[in-house]
């Protein structure tokens, strides 16, 4: 019954990593380097389970081939190393390991697999891991090296991960708690090799892999989701702001075209008119992202490339925003753009990023001037710069205010400079503050002429 135990447990493992196979290959249809690496983790610890349970069965005597039981004790000494690989090649993918000691680690591992695979080939000839004996398996000399090649890995996968832990909470005060799950699945394979040292023919290396896989699996899923409900909490919380913005133009040029005739001329209606189509094709942009988000669940925005008028895009942004700022604020556009000069962007969403930038200077001052400048910088891309200008004496209780707004996304600020940044990069660029600015704040959008 102890015997037929073994195998069993090797069964039940291995159903157990081929539903999460099953399970994780169906949502993932785009995997990333660490899914990829988690694959892999899984795969080959499934293979080891089956194998374990082949050996289980040799073991009982329920396959009573000498033969077989040979190849299946080979096969296993290679697989629990090589899976030790595999598994080390997924928590330094999944902790961020940076390339050169990623490469170090993984190759002394290597070296490891391959030490084990030179063993074992020599032990046909000798029987120097293991040998086959009236059906019975008999541990060899050197099958303590095979243990000391799992705990090597397991060992320096503990330190690393502490080493990290010790290094986040110095340098960055910051607590990580994949490194702290990385740890505690290091663990298990050391805990179960202990009494592998004690029961040479128990399954307890598969076992105890497949456990660590367990509570990677467990971990990883449970704080994906967590953080798929927060990504889509801000997503909503982002959408929320840029509808606002949309509306409030949409309703502030609706309230002018509505005033008695001959308030306005002909030109200045058009004028406002085309000013609520935009703000119209600008909500209509928004929806449709809110809807392809709530179908597939990607909370991604959509991009259409096209040739975009750069100083076309400039005005509509400022007239869009000049009916929702308040009056005692003023808005300076320069630029040193060719005339009609074009890029290849989408300009909906270039119009969108600046709007917030735009949006988030009028909330940084309530009477001044905003300084929009537009030119080709030293790296030949187009450089947008929104600047809100506060005289000297507000000193540094203004900038106080700023990063305060920035952290807690005060009035908005917060959740509009992160859509600046995340279309920008969506759409080739990139927003950042200028951090050498004195007279106020100033945040550069930089786009690919």
């Amino acid at each position: 019954m102890t015997r037929n135990m073994y195998w069993i447990s090797a069964v039940c493992f291995a159903i157990i990593m081929l539903v999460i196979l099953v399970k994780e290959k169906r949502r993932h249809s785009n995997p990333s380097k660490s899914d990829r690496a988690f694959f892999l983790m899984i795969n080959f610890t499934l293979f080891n389970c089956v194998q374990d349970a082949v050996w289980g069965l040799c073991y009982s005597h329920i396959i009573n081939n000498s033969a077989v039981f040979f190849g299946a004790s080979a096969v296993f000494h290679v697989a629990c190393v090589a899976n030790m690989f595999f598994w080390l090649y997924f928590i330094l993918t999944y902790t961020k390991c940076k390339e050169p000691y990623c490469s170090i680690l993984l190759g002394l591992d290597g070296l490891l697999v391959l030490a084990e695979i030179v063993i074992v080939a020599l032990n046909f000839s000798e029987p120097l891991l293991f040998d086959i004996k009236d059906g019975e398996y008999v541990v060899g000399k050197y099958r303590p090296f095979t243990m000391v090649f799992l705990d090597i890995v397991c060992i320096t996968t503990g330190f690393y991960t502490v080493i990290k832990i010790i290094r986040n909470r110095i340098y960055n005060n910051s607590y990580n708690p994949r490194l702290w799950a990385v740890c505690v699945a290091s663990l298990v394979p050391i805990s179960l090799s202990i009494f592998q040292w004690l029961y040479p023919d128990a399954p307890l290396c598969s076992m105890g892999d497949a456990m660590s896989c367990l509570i990677l699996y467990i971990y990883v899923v449970s704080y994906e989701r967590e953080g798929l409900q927060h990504s889509k909490e801000l997503f909503l919380q982002n959408m929320s702001h840029e509808i606002r913005t949309s509306l409030n133009s949409v309703y502030g040029f609706a309230q002018l075209l509505s005033m008695p005739n001959g308030t306005w001329s002909d030109e200045e209606r058009n004028a406002y008119a085309t000013h609520i189509h935009n703000s119209y094709n600008m909500l209509d942009m928004l929806l449709n992202d809110l809807m392809v988000s709530t179908r597939y669940d990607t909370h991604k925005y959509s991009v259409k490339i096209s040739t975009v008028n750069v100083a076309t895009a400039m005005k509509e942004a400022i007239e869009a925003i000049d009916v929702c700022k308040p009056a005692s604020v003023e808005i300076n556009l320069s630029s040193n753009l060719p005339e009609n000069f074009t890029i290849q962007s989408d300009g909906r969403r270039v119009r969108q990023v600046v709007q917030n930038m735009l949006t988030n200077a009028c909330q940084f001052i309530n009477k001044g001037k905003i300084n929009m400048k537009v030119r080709i910088n030293e790296d030949k891309k187009v450089e947008i710069s929104v600047a809100a200008n506060v005289p000297y004496s507000q000193g540094n209780s203004f900038f106080h205010d700023v990063e305060q707004s920035l952290k807690d996304h005060k009035q908005g600020i917060g959740l509009r400079l992160r859509i600046c940044q995340k279309i920008a990069k969506l759409i080739g660029g990139r927003v950042h503050r200028d951090i050498g600015y004195t007279d106020g704040i100033r945040y550069m959008f930089e786009l690919s002429a």
